[in-house]
């Protein structure tokens, strides 16, 4: 499915925030109200966040970078979704040795598929499913923009939605 403005809540969780817990690498999203603006309800990457104002890329003026984040996000979280899933198998060869099951058949380095992702996904940090500073955009200056924390209401953060 195509990431759109109008879909974005089938890709994301939108928990309610605001400015002063934001860190750099997050995906943010407000009603912006000042004048002179072009959009008021922006959604950024932050970069960096101050006292009195947030820097960030505001990802309405291009959502290929949004999109491309998403695909990025989403090899992230396969690569540690089968990282706990190894360590869940780990475990469990590790309890079945404990209890002198035979194991002549397991291989620890083949990930069991009967391990379900919804067991691996609960256990994954919240920053990694939040955070997104991993993914490099290159130059974008253009979309750079700052926003006054006194000026920003109704905020949301972005988490990632694992796949169920």
């Amino acid at each position: 499915m195509k990431l759109t403005i109008n879909n974005i809540g089938q890709f994301f969780d939108l928990k309610r925030s605001n400015p002063n817990s934001l860190k750099p690498g997050m995906l943010y999203m407000f009603e912006y109200n000042a004048d002179n603006i072009h959009d008021q309800r922006p959604l950024i990457w932050v970069l960096e966040v101050k006292s009195d104002r947030i820097w960030g890329l505001n990802l309405h003026y291009d959502l290929k970078i949004l999109a491309d984040i998403l695909k990025f996000k989403e090899s992230e979280i396969k690569g540690s979704t089968l990282k706990e899933k190894q360590k869940i198998q780990d475990e469990k060869l590790r309890q079945d040795k404990l209890k002198g099951k035979d194991l002549s058949e397991k291989n620890p380095n083949v990930v069991d598929s009967k391990i379900k992702n919804d067991e691996t996904t609960a256990k994954l940090p919240s920053d990694i499913l939040e955070n997104f500073s991993n993914y490099s955009i290159g130059n974008n200056s253009k979309i750079l923009r700052n926003y006054l924390n006194r000026n920003i209401r109704n905020s949301y953060k972005l988490s990632f939605k694992t796949p169920k």
